[in-house]
């Protein structure tokens, strides 16, 4: 198979994730409209992800027994990533129960941004006049694609925006602790250690966190079977995705890659309008012109300025 053909699976499937998570928030813990019932927490959706984490790092164990050879500061920093996935990912779910997924996927481009600064004060980069203007135009974008334009007036959406920008920052963040171990202590390893930690931290969410624990228990006894199928599922075809792009990083340029990466964000909004045409439940988006028209400006902006950055 060409490379390009991983580098537009890997996103595709991505995409489809983002699609399966808003279902999981609209069927599951979909905000109430009456202020005085108290909604369904979504980050007690974190979890269900977390414990499958749990059983995934016993499979790999199972097959490669070695896991345990990295060293101690290794296992603790791949442990603290996935403390730290917990933590983007409850701002993604409750992202999520806000808004339409088609505004709150293509934020994660703002990652692009928060990658730069982070070299840039890490390993001391510089950047140029127009590095500076490209992050300044997917941080537009960002903000852009955040405002609310279907009353006829503009209300930027700052929940989101905020929720979307802790959440981009913790994966960065996650992202380079993961890559940094798995450079020198093997891919396979070092996920063991990180679904470990997001089994670590579930655990300490379950006993300390009331409102998650009560939450949880409820929909494990109503819901748990859908739930966790659905997790499985998310999983999985997240761990093809990133297979793909792994592939296609072996077979051509990063820069080309991550360019095509960025795209997940059109995926995103084309299966939203697709999935609306059909009439999906929990899926729907509106599509009004004056709805869709500042996505589609805003999602080119970002993709436009991180293809110059990467």
């Amino acid at each position: 198979m060409p490379w390009y053909f991983y580098a537009i699976l890997g996103p595709l499937l991505w995409a489809i994730v983002n699609q399966a998570d808003k279902f999981l928030i609209e069927r599951f813990y979909k905000k109430s409209e009456d202020a005085a019932v108290e909604s369904s927490s979504p980050g007690s959706l974190v979890l269900f992800s977390s414990f499958f984490g749990i059983a995934v790092s016993l499979v790999i164990l199972a097959f490669v027994p070695s896991v345990f050879s990295v060293s101690v500061t290794s296992a603790l920093l791949l442990i603290l990533a996935g403390f730290i996935n917990i933590g983007w990912i409850i701002c993604y779910l409750y992202a999520l129960q806000d808004d339409e997924v088609s505004t709150v996927a293509p934020l994660f481009l703002i990652q692009i941004a928060f990658a730069y600064v982070l070299g840039l004060v890490t390993f001391s980069e510089t950047l140029g006049v127009g590095q500076i203007l490209a992050m300044l135009g997917v941080i537009l974008g960002a903000i852009l694609l955040s405002i609310d334009f279907s009353e006829g007036k503009m209300r930027l959406k700052k929940r989101v925006f905020f929720l979307m920008s802790a959440a981009s920052i913790l994966e960065v963040v996650s992202s380079v602790i993961f890559n940094y171990v798995a450079l020198d202590s093997g891919f396979w390893l070092s996920q063991f250690w990180q679904y470990a930690g997001l089994g670590i931290a579930g655990l300490v969410i379950f006993f300390l966190f009331k409102k998650y624990r009560k939450d949880f228990i409820s929909k494990l006894r109503t819901s748990g079977g859908p739930i966790f199928s659905l997790n499985i599922g998310s999983e999985a075809v997240t761990v093809m995705g990133n297979l793909a792009i792994n592939t296609a990083l072996l077979l051509a340029p990063v820069a080309i890659v991550y360019t095509f990466v960025s795209f997940q964000a059109v995926y995103v909004f084309i299966l939203s309008l697709i999935l609306t045409r059909l009439g999906v439940a929990g899926l729907t988006e509106n599509t009004s012109w004056r709805s869709i028209t500042p996505k589609i400006i805003a999602i080119v902006i970002m993709i436009v300025c991180g293809a110059f950055l990467f």
